[in-house]
């Protein structure tokens, strides 16, 4: 009987090591998912961010790669209120990074890259 309590005390770490690994690997696992707002961005509209919203646990440690139109922008992250991580950046960071184009609205790419995973979304650009 004790040797069983004792075999299960020392299992206790384990299970809490693989169950923390297993939450930074699950966006990986299950697809990193992402949601970008605004989903228009109007090139004439002052101030304001670009905010991309993942399923990833947020951790200061992660290495996280923003691009908007193929460009890296530089971006700062955190926690939302389920302790997911948000990447966001300046809409004039954005802006500078959307390539000239013609006509009144485009759309363009955002992606966001974590843990080794990429995902992408289409935001419309306006004039």
């Amino acid at each position: 009987m004790v040797s069983q309590l004792v075999s299960r005390a020392q299992l206790l770490p384990v299970v809490i090591t693989v169950v923390g690994l297993t939450s930074f690997l699950f966006a990986d696992e299950a697809g990193l998912q992402i949601d970008v707002a605004p989903q228009t961005l109007v090139l004439s509209s002052p101030g304001g961010n670009l905010t991309v919203h993942t399923n990833v646990p947020y951790s200061p440690a992660l290495n996280v790669e923003v691009t908007v139109d193929g460009t890296d922008v530089a971006v700062t992250t955190f926690a939302d209120n389920c302790g997911n991580l948000v990447a966001q950046c300046s809409k004039e960071a954005a802006k500078a990074a959307i390539k000239d184009f013609s006509g009144r609205t485009t759309q363009v790419p955002v992606t966001l890259s974590v843990l080794g995973a990429i995902a992408s979304e289409y935001i419309v650009i306006r004039k």
